[in-house]
């Protein structure tokens, strides 16, 4: 009986030192930032219902709906606003799988150009010489964490 509660004692205090330990899981810094993005929304029916263009990362983020999202790498953003007008084009690039399993990415150009006293804008898509229009869209400056 003695050797039993000394070993119950020992595995005790074993399971005491090793749960003292430090947890280092969230030790560092998140590496999270605020950022700036454009958000464009009132897109029209069959259209994504909010896109997301980071001005400073490489990303737009469009939402389909408010729970499923698409995330595209982009090239080419230049941003020539001024104090009262939005003029600004980004390309969206999406990846295709061709028939050889390469992938290569189409690339679909996007201009926005409006008047910031209104806060809308006419948004231009450019896919591949198809050009569509999408008037009187609603864009806001917005800082999310990435």
């Amino acid at each position: 009986m003695k050797n039993i509660i000394k070993n119950l004692a020992l595995l005790f205090v074993a399971i005491l030192i090793f749960s003292c330990q430090k947890n280092t899981l969230f030790e560092d810094q998140p590496d999270i930032k605020l950022v700036e993005i454009y958000s464009l929304t009132n897109l029209g029916d069959n259209n994504p219902t909010k896109i997301n263009i980071y001005k400073e990362e490489a990303i737009i983020i469009e939402f389909k709906s408010e729970t499923k999202l698409t995330k595209y790498v982009s090239s080419n953003y230049t941003d020539n606003s001024t104090d009262t007008d939005y003029n600004f084009s980004v390309t969206k690039l999406v990846p295709e799988t061709q028939e050889d399993d390469s992938i290569i990415n189409q690339e679909i150009i996007y201009t926005v150009t409006g008047d910031k006293t209104t806060g809308m804008v006419t948004l231009s898509e450019n896919n591949n010489g198809t050009i569509s229009n999408y008037n009187n869209v609603a864009i806001s400056i917005e800082e999310i964490y990435n």
